[in-house]
């Protein structure tokens, strides 16, 4: 749907939606909903007004210059994660490449989380983030800043992650290895659920 209620004139596509079901964020490429510009962006729709509203806003407010993707929405529906290669969405003087970003839909704010993650995803209240890097699985604090490994081996060192999931209070993280050597006696060579318990935040 376009941002006044009409439908829209091409694909959308990476739907995340809050515990409520109101809001609904996710990825667009048509004019109808993100109206100037590429043509494409991270935009959130809620359902209870019908308005959608558009992600990668360059803090200048000058049209964004790069495509944005794989938004992700907090279960309580205030804050969203999302993607771009732009350098102009915040005033972080972050390199070229794929950056992930956080938007606070209260505030109305856009702030930089950095580069290097493969996928995000927030907890219930948008307190603590889970990301996948090249190297391992991460858990950062937002509020302190703190960060610790999400996915480790039995012997406590860093694992990556081919896919993950983060509880409400981001105590405990489920996420998929191929690894042989998560757990003892474990053999590997297919892909196997496994949770962690990451050292406390707080």
């Amino acid at each position: 749907m376009a941002k006044n209620g009409t439908p829209s004139n091409g694909p959308s596509s990476s739907p995340s939606i809050s515990a409520d079901g109101r809001r609904i964020a996710f990825w667009a490429n048509n004019a109808t909903v993100s109206g100037p510009g590429n043509g494409s962006g991270a935009f959130v729709r809620d359902r209870a007004t019908a308005r959608a509203e558009q992600l990668d806003v360059p803090y200048q407010g000058r049209l964004y210059d790069h495509n944005a993707g794989r938004p992700a929405i907090s279960a309580d529906g205030t804050y969203v994660v999302f993607s771009s290669s732009a350098l102009d969405n915040t005033s972080c003087t972050a390199k070229p490449g794929k950056h992930t970003y956080i938007r606070d839909l209260r505030r109305r704010t856009t702030s930089c989380l950095g580069t290097g993650m493969l996928a995000a995803r927030l907890t219930g209240d948008g307190r603590y983030l889970a990301y996948d890097a090249p190297d391992a699985l991460y858990l950062r604090d937002l509020r302190t800043g703190r960060t610790v490994t999400g996915a480790f081996r039995f012997d406590g060192t860093p694992l990556e992650s081919w896919d993950f999931a983060v509880d409400t209070h981001g105590r405990t993280v489920a996420f998929v290895s191929y690894a042989a050597d998560v757990v003892p006696g474990h053999g590997g060579g297919e892909g196997d659920v496994f949770v962690s318990h990451p050292a406390n935040l707080a």
